[in-house]
């Protein structure tokens, strides 16, 4: 029972109160002075308490990804050519305070071929509204380029960009971005001759903004199962300030959504596109997936008014075929997957093997098209005309010879359908596709890809 007692003075029994206790401690006066000193004791002044810094992750991995999705310099050099960045080294530290207000983040990537690349980025996330910095200095060591002369030559080209971002959240799950971006190219010549030892390097600069909304209520079930909606929306524009006056206008959507079918079987949908206007253009390239592991480019499509183009992309994914299938200045594509965890499904415990918790088998179907100008339809868009030089060998040396021009039709809109298997390997996530395309309304040979990535 406990009615009648004071919680706030109650004693125990056999315990002395503190008066008894003070009548039979003797008091015994304390040294305030510090020894052999004359001077009192004064306790240390009181200080706010500085937050300190911490590791939030360190990456060490090999990848064939880039830290930043710069736009590549369109080369205009004849023959279409977009360069991967291959299979890299890559390492990254990021370190936070405290309360994870402010992150620091700094990476960098090679490979054997000397391309690499570096990378630093500030958050400052303490109050509503979160801004970003990021440096990025991107090196592809062998590059074809055209000169103002039309002249073409090997060249190793360094990209320096500059993006600073407000991020203003309407809710949880959605925000809208502004951005300010600045790009320097700097193309230098590879000395592989007389001829381009004496070329000197060339500038350009360029300065732009971006505007992007994003909403994600997605939830992740498992690696690679999401359910929910997620969206981006985003518009830029660039100016070039020098070597000519030169404007790129682009904007694009990317709409993502996944449906539950059952238990951990997700029907997942991804609907997007893109197009680019300006003097010098962003040109994409169509067909195969994200992050390929020893991707193939098809020379043989050719390109509508290259002259036009400044910039050059990938839109993916269309499984079934190479890159470069379509392209343009605009494109459309709809992905649509049925992802089934063949184990997890039937096995409601986590296993030990990494392999078999993430094992996916996956269907997918492709649709997408890539065009140039207004009307997708049109003969520029509807046939593929390529030349050629015959030489002619009644003709003396330093002959034209023959120009044969050879037009194939092809049909703006492709798809690809096929199956696929997923899982993690070693900390690496794997995508394995088989892919048939549809070209013409014919099945083309099957292709191969091996990924690092997740989702689509």
């Amino acid at each position: 029972n406990t009615r009648g007692i004071d919680f706030e003075n109650y004693r125990f029994e056999g315990e002395k109160t503190k008066s008894e206790t003070e009548a039979k401690t003797p008091v015994v006066a304390k040294d305030t002075t510090i020894k052999g000193k004359n001077k009192p004791f004064k306790f240390p002044i009181q200080k706010n308490y500085s937050t300190a810094f911490y590791t939030d992750y360190v990456v060490t991995q090999f990848d064939n990804s880039t830290f930043s999705n710069n736009y590549q310099v369109f080369s205009n050099s004849g023959t279409p050519i977009y360069l991967n960045p291959g299979f890299n080294f890559v390492s990254k530290v990021a370190i936070s305070d405290l309360f994870e207000d402010m992150r620091i983040v700094g990476a960098f990537r090679f490979n054997p071929s000397l391309d690499n690349e570096f990378m630093l980025s500030w958050e400052q996330r303490r109050k509503r509204v979160d801004h970003q910095l990021v440096l990025d200095r991107q090196t592809f060591a062998n590059a074809d380029v055209v000169n103002a002369q039309g002249q073409i030559y090997n060249a190793k080209i360094n990209t320096h960009t500059a993006r600073y971002t407000v991020k203003y959240p309407f809710s949880p799950v959605s925000s809208l971005r502004f951005s300010l971006l600045y790009r320097n190219d700097r193309k230098v010549a590879l000395t592989l001759g007389d001829i381009t030892l004496a070329k000197k390097n060339t500038f350009t600069n360029m300065a732009g903004g971006r505007v992007e909304y994003v909403s994600d209520n997605t939830r992740k079930v498992m690696l690679n199962i999401l359910n929910g909606f997620r969206a981006k929306v985003w518009t830029e524009y660039w100016m070039q300030a020098d070597n000519g006056f030169g404007t790129l206008f682009t904007s694009g959507f990317d709409l993502r959504h996944y449906q539950r079918v059952h238990r951990q079987i997700t029907w997942c949908n991804r609907f997007a596109g893109g197009n680019s206007l300006g003097s010098t253009r962003l040109l994409f390239y169509m067909g195969g997936v994200d992050n390929w592991v020893n991707p193939s480019f098809n020379n043989n499509v050719n390109i509508v008014k290259p002259e036009q183009y400044g910039f050059q992309t990938l839109a993916t994914n269309l499984r079934g075929f190479t890159q470069n299938i379509r392209n343009g200045n605009n494109f459309m594509l709809y992905n649509s997957e049925l992802r089934i965890p063949v184990v997890r499904y039937f096995v409601d415990y986590p296993l030990r093997s990494d392999f078999l918790n993430n094992l996916q088998v996956v269907g997918f179907t492709d649709v997408g098209m890539a065009w140039y100008g207004a009307n997708p339809l049109s003969g520029e868009n509807t046939q593929n005309v390529k030349g050629f030089i015959q030489n002619d060998p009644q003709r003396p040396s330093g002959g034209s010879g023959i120009i044969i021009t050879v037009i194939d039709n092809k049909n703006p809109l492709i798809g690809g359908m096929g199956f696929g298997f997923r899982s993690r390997v070693l900390g690496y996530f794997m995508r394995l596709d088989f892919g048939w395309g549809i070209d013409n309304w014919e099945v083309q040979k099957k292709v191969v890809g091996l990924s690092f990535t997740t989702d689509f």
